[in-house]
């Protein structure tokens, strides 16, 4: 297990590995300011990988519907020259290939049209993704590829879940910002060069989208490749292959890029380094926004999200985009253009009264403790709760207002208020107390102790 240190150890460790000065000369300013100065991004991964099919139509659409920004993508060239929107180079990893006589060939080796009859939501599972399939999973979109499969949800068509073009996403998606990753495997980097070629000719198709689509890979050659084509377009992201030499030592990146996309943090020299806080001062300096994936490792939820926002970085790809923007909506971060997000609303999940058993004497009063507990989102910060008691002689407000706040980490509201009973001295038996509110209920019940001295 890696030892996780300070930035500034790692920078002294890491500087004293490389011998060089941390300072280094101002970058070439970025082509655009298209990206600068916006609020956080939530930046859909693969479409939101855990919510939707990844990389289909239908999960763009839906992270579209549930409150992204922008749509984070991987491509591949296949063989006969298209460039087609997928992570993984077989696709095995989300689709029924296995079960055709496609069964172990790659995307590069495939053509459109065959690549079209394949189910990319076969091992989609709510919640889990494509990740880990088990067969024993529900996979709901399955089979609404296929021509004899079930329908497909009101407002989608069967194309929705199968393989998409890029040039299909940006058909589909003309205002909204997007990303696309030039892919291949690590071992054969000439591929992500030779996709270069592919994606430059498609981008030249759609001058108008110059500043909203950042072309991204993790090879320097690709990056180098598709600037010399198409040197017009202006939103380039830095390769993995430039990043820490920036970071580290202020080398100027060549083609100049509109963002730096690191993980959340890098093994590098043996320490655990957080990139965004290598990254910030320089990136500010040089105009660079800072956009962050999660580490094999990290997870993404609210408290990634939330340390990528303490950290100073400018938005996160997530696999959770629905979620996200219901963390960024409690928090009352605002959409790009400045407008405010779209959010469920406030749903009251549980209530609560303490103790639920216990004792009140007569002639005396005592305080029960009510609690409610919801799913933060767009609506009232406060809950009413209507009260009643099953016995004459012990009294409390017909109701009370309990106000919620919002765990800004983990997006759970609660609220708690006390509620005060009284007893009067001739009471007797036993008293349920019951709260209830938006077809939630809870009771307590206490047992009235008699007054010293009272005759009954």
């Amino acid at each position: 297990m890696l030892k996780r240190i300070s930035i500034s150890a790692a920078m002294t460790v890491v500087l004293g590995l490389l011998a060089v000065p941390l300072a280094g000369p101002a970058s070439a300013d970025p082509p655009t300011d298209f990206w600068q100065h916006k609020p956080f991004l939530n930046m859909a991964h693969a479409g939101g990988a855990y919510e939707a099919p990844a990389n289909t139509l239908f999960a763009f659409k839906k992270a579209v519907e549930n409150g992204a920004d922008q749509l984070e993508m991987d491509g591949y060239v296949t063989a006969d020259g298209e460039f087609v929107v997928t992570h993984d180079l077989s696709p095995n990893a989300t689709s029924n290939i296995a079960e055709t006589a496609y069964a172990g060939m790659t995307v590069d080796e495939m053509t459109l049209a065959e690549l079209k009859t394949l189910d990319f939501a076969h091992k989609f599972s709510p919640g889990k993704g494509h990740y880990n399939y088990d067969p024993t999973d529900p996979h709901p979109y399955r089979g609404m590829a296929l021509a004899d499969g079930p329908e497909p949800p009101e407002g989608y068509e069967r194309n929705d879940f199968r393989i998409t073009t890029f040039r299909e996403v940006l058909e589909t998606f003309p205002d909204t910002p997007l990303n696309i990753d030039m892919k291949a495997p690590r071992s054969n980097p000439a591929m992500a060069t030779a996709a270069a070629n592919v994606l430059a000719a498609i981008m030249a198709d759609y001058p108008e989208r110059s500043e909203d689509v950042i072309v991204a890979s993790f090879f320097q050659g690709a990056m180098e490749r598709f600037h010399e084509l198409l040197p017009e377009h202006q939103a380039l992201s830095a390769s993995e292959d430039v990043l820490l030499p920036y970071a580290l030592q202020g080398t100027p990146i060549n083609p100049t890029p509109v963002a730096l996309q690191p993980p959340d943090y890098y093994d590098y020299a043996g320490l655990t380094v957080q990139p965004v806080q290598l990254l910030r001062t320089r990136a500010t300096r040089d105009g660079y926004a800072i956009h962050v994936w999660p580490g094999n490792g990290s997870v993404d939820g609210p408290a990634l999200w939330q340390k990528m926002i303490d950290q100073g970085a400018d938005g996160f790809f997530t696999d959770h985009p629905a979620a996200l923007n219901e963390f960024l909506c409690i928090k009352r971060v605002p959409r790009p253009d400045g407008s405010a997000r779209q959010c469920a609303d406030t749903v009251p999940t549980a209530l609560k009264i303490g103790p639920a058993k216990g004792k009140i004497k007569a002639g005396k009063k005592r305080t029960v403790r009510l609690t409610v507990r919801a799913t933060a989102g767009d609506g009232p910060d406060s809950f009413r709760v209507s009260l009643r008691s099953s016995n004459k002689r012990v009294t409390l407000p017909r109701s009370v207002t309990v106000r919620l706040t919002t765990d800004a980490v983990t997006g759970v509201a609660t609220g708690t208020t006390k509620v005060r009973l009284k007893a009067r001295k001739n009471a007797k038996g036993k008293v349920r107390i019951t709260a209830a509110g938006q077809s939630l209920k809870a009771t307590s019940v206490l047992k009235v102790k008699k007054a010293k001295g009272h005759r009954r």
